[in-house]
């Protein structure tokens, strides 16, 4: 995540700012962002945007096994992760988790089974109440949307979880885990939540240093 902001965002359009986001798992891994110090401390990267985010497979906020959605081997997690603390590594290629995502719902793109390496990878730190704690040690805008209709996250959970964290954390109505990334009520949410931070960011830098207004 770093490269790809960094090197692939930042080092070709260094006046950019950048919002990092995502959904569900992906949700987790913008949230792990949170927590990384090149992005923390980098004032370009203005915002984190996480949609119903997986936080971890006993959060508050996590159903069990998603709501059906999801089943994961927890002995071989378990065993894997008991390896790594000795420095094995080599079990790490194989699959934890497999989804059962509704086929209606796929369109050949879909990632249905993670190996241990992308579980942990798509998702935030193990201490994931550091990362949200992130989000306020560094000032960025954030924004938590879930669906109340949600099939794989508690909606209610959220608001507990982020609390003290400055990001802001909102329910939709009607809507579900899935369809939160193209349902219209949750675009709006979102477009306005993004303008918001357009006018904060512009109205910041219209402040040079000294304090001086500086003409757009």
């Amino acid at each position: 995540l770093r490269y790809l902001v960094h090197q692939r965002i930042l080092s070709r359009y260094s006046d950019a700012r950048v919002v990092v986001g995502g959904h569900s798992s992906g949700g987790g891994l913008a949230l792990r962002g949170a927590g990384v110090d090149a992005l923390q401390e980098d004032a370009r990267v203005v915002g984190f945007l996480l949609l119903a985010p997986f936080l971890k497979y006993n959060a508050p906020t996590t159903r069990a096994n998603s709501g059906g959605w999801a089943n994961a081997w927890t002995a071989r997690i378990s065993g894997i992760s008991m390896l790594r603390t000795f420095g094995v590594r080599s079990f790490d290629h194989l699959t934890c988790i497999t989804f059962n995502m509704p086929k209606r719902r796929r369109d050949g793109y879909e990632t249905l089974r993670y190996s241990y390496r992308l579980m942990m990878g798509f998702a935030p730190h193990n201490d994931y109440k550091a990362d949200i704690t992130a989000l306020r040690t560094h000032s960025k805008h954030s924004l938590v949307l879930v669906g109340r209709e949600d099939e794989a996250m508690v909606a209610d959970a959220y608001e507990g979880e982020f609390e003290g964290s400055g990001a802001e954390v909102r329910v939709v109505g009607g809507v579900g885990h899935l369809n939160i990334v193209s349902h219209d009520r949750a675009l709006e949410e979102v477009r306005t939540w993004l303008a918001g931070i357009l006018v904060r960011v512009r109205n910041s830098n219209s402040v040079a240093p000294g304090g001086e207004v500086v003409p757009p």
